[in-house]
């Protein structure tokens, strides 16, 4: 059993991330639902885990294959946290509007857009994590654009999701001291800072900040910027 813990360091740091989520899930009150949302959001990412495999980095995966239920697993956690990690010291004034059909319409337009523009990027020869990381500022931009008011979450999820993720993986790190040899040293988002590839430091900053306000848009997010005095006040004068 330890041989199979210390050979599949993947798997289970993808497990105690999901343990991380669960433990997230508990506190997270009224974005529950936007956490698991916003997981389930970057699953169908999935398949692009084939063009990492050997050009970025090259784990041990449960199977032979180059992808498996461990990036599902990751990608989950990751749009989960992201999120959390975002809207946590906003989360009272958030306001959602989860309608079924206007949030799907608007994933699948930006899941569109984000798919064409890695189409774009892999034909002009560019590599996939820049490829990946260029698309998501790009539709997180124009996100943002159409909510502007969601600036703060962003700017939070991009501190917060990146100093929570560069402790998970120096601690990942310490676990499996020969994790960090799974990435390709060739690989110009290898260099080390402080002993994380650069690209995770990368990945994180632009999945906490720029995710959310994907995720924001899709469900219609609303920053409420009154105090907490001014919207007691609001509600004691709504009719019942």
């Amino acid at each position: 059993m330890a041989t199979f813990f210390y050979a599949h360091p993947y798997f289970f740091a993808d497990l105690l991330g999901l343990a991380v989520v669960l433990a997230g899930f508990i506190v997270a009150g009224n974005q529950r639902q936007a956490m698991v949302i916003g997981g389930l959001g970057l699953v169908p990412l999935t398949p692009l885990a084939v063009l990492h495999q050997e050009a970025y980095w090259s784990p041990v995966r449960l199977t032979a294959l180059p992808v498996g239920i461990e990036d599902v697993m990751f990608l989950f956690q990751t749009g989960a946290m992201a999120w959390l990690m975002s809207v946590w010291v906003f989360r009272r004034k958030l306001r959602l509007n989860p309608r079924t059909l206007p949030f799907l319409r608007r994933y699948a337009a930006l899941a569109g857009v984000a798919g064409a523009l890695v189409l774009v990027f892999w034909i002009l020869g560019i590599e996939i994590m820049t490829a990946s990381l260029a698309t998501l500022i790009i539709i997180s931009l124009a996100a943002l654009a159409l909510r502007p008011s969601l600036w703060p979450p962003a700017a939070a999820g991009a501190v917060c999701h990146t100093a929570f993720y560069f402790a998970l993986v120096r601690f990942c790190f310490w676990v499996w001291p020969d994790f960090v040899s799974y990435w390709n040293p060739a690989h110009p988002w290898f260099r080390l800072v402080l002993g994380v590839p650069v690209g995770e430091l990368a990945f994180a900053l632009v999945v906490g900040g720029a995710y959310p306000l994907c995720v924001g848009y899709e469900l219609e997010a609303v920053l409420d910027k009154r105090s907490s005095a001014e919207r007691r006040a609001a509600a004691r004068n709504e009719p019942n």
